[in-house]
């Protein structure tokens, strides 16, 4: 009876865009200036402050826009100050996230932008989240795939392994640091940090005056409905088809991680829980695959038989796990569809 009274709420709320008030948005507390580099101090490019109102359902787009891009400007700026700094495998990661927020924000608000501006910017941060895609990807394959094997003590010799992977991170950790320093991303930092000002006056005519409630309605359904349409008969996705799904999964995430205080506290928790364990075991099954490309990422040092070898084992056992984790991940997704937030958004 109280799931039913819950669900009745969470699909009234969605009818009428009625939500709860929505807490102000709080900049995180972090060193706000970018580290000097040979000498020279770089720009200021601190986080702008945040509103000090909260967000209401019935705020206007124009108002309601900018608080919420700002705390993911701050996230970003903090994630690439950090490593700009270290360059380690959590810094890297850390900005991946907080790259995909930022561009979560960027595709909620650019069907209002009337220069197209967000665009421009969220493609600009696509390349930068490719770049950093690609030191994240062997950070994976060496912490998470390699080397637990080889510490649980494996028949197959993975130090040679090991070795090349980490030559090929740490020359893939050069690369990136040098773009994340440069001129270009000075640039892109500059423009990030404008955003929450561009959101406030940017607004086509006939959107500044929309409601955020609204707005978020229409956006996680639009998001909930793609989602299910690529699920299909999920048992029958293939590893491109869960790829595809994944992506979108994520993105679903963020866009309602930034709604989720329209809904009640519990209700949202769940919905984030399953979708954070669905999108995990994605996560495994496209790291197995990627292992299957080892070979690739390392050139011709792959085909010396030591490591093929050492290649054929890792993606051996990974593969027999997935197995496991490609029953399980059914599961997920239909525990997932039973939340009363999925029901809502459907309409239910």
């Amino acid at each position: 009876m109280a799931r039913r009274r819950v669900a009745s709420h969470c699909a009234a709320s969605l009818a009428k865009s009625d939500f709860p008030k929505m807490p102000s948005v709080r900049a995180t507390k972090a060193k706000r200036r970018m580290p000097a580099r040979n000498g020279v101090r770089r720009p200021d490019l601190r986080p702008p402050k945040p509103a000090a109102k909260p967000l209401r359902p019935k705020q206007s787009l124009a108002e309601a826009a900018p608080t919420i891009a700002t705390d993911a400007v701050a996230m970003l700026l903090t994630c690439w100050q950090e490593t700009l700094a270290h360059n380690s495998a959590e810094s890297v990661h850390k900005l991946r996230i907080s790259l995909r927020q930022l561009r979560v924000v960027l595709r909620v608000f650019s069907r209002a932008d009337r220069a197209g501006q967000l665009k421009q910017l969220q493609r600009d941060l696509g390349a930068l989240a490719r770049q950093a895609g690609r030191q994240r990807d062997l950070d994976v394959m060496l912490e998470v795939m390699v080397r637990p094997l080889h510490q649980a003590g494996p028949s197959v010799d993975l130090n040679t392994l090991i070795d090349e992977l980490e030559r090929a991170r740490e020359r893939a950790q050069k690369t990136f640091a040098t773009e994340l320093g440069g001129a270009e991303a000075v640039t892109l930092q500059q423009q990030v940090q404008s955003l929450p000002a561009h959101l406030s006056s940017g607004f086509k005519a006939d959107a500044k005056d929309a409601r955020i409630g609204k707005w978020a309605r229409r956006n996680l359904r639009r998001r909930w409905r793609n989602l299910k349409r690529q699920a299909g008969d999920f048992e029958a996705l293939d590893a491109h088809e869960m790829h595809e799904m994944r992506k979108s999964l994520k993105k679903m995430r963020y866009a309602f991680e930034l709604f989720r205080s329209f809904w009640p506290k519990a209700v949202g928790n769940t919905f984030l829980k399953r979708t954070q364990k669905l999108q995990s075991t994605f996560g495994y099954l496209n790291d197995v695959e990627n292992a299957k490309s080892l070979e690739q990422w390392l050139g011709a040092a792959g085909r010396e038989p030591e490591l093929e070898r050492a290649i054929g084992f890792v993606t051996g056992v990974h593969t027999e796990r997935a197995q496991n984790a490609r029953r399980k991940i059914a599961r997920q997704w239909h525990k997932l569809c039973a939340t009363e937030i999925a029901h809502a958004l459907s309409g239910h």
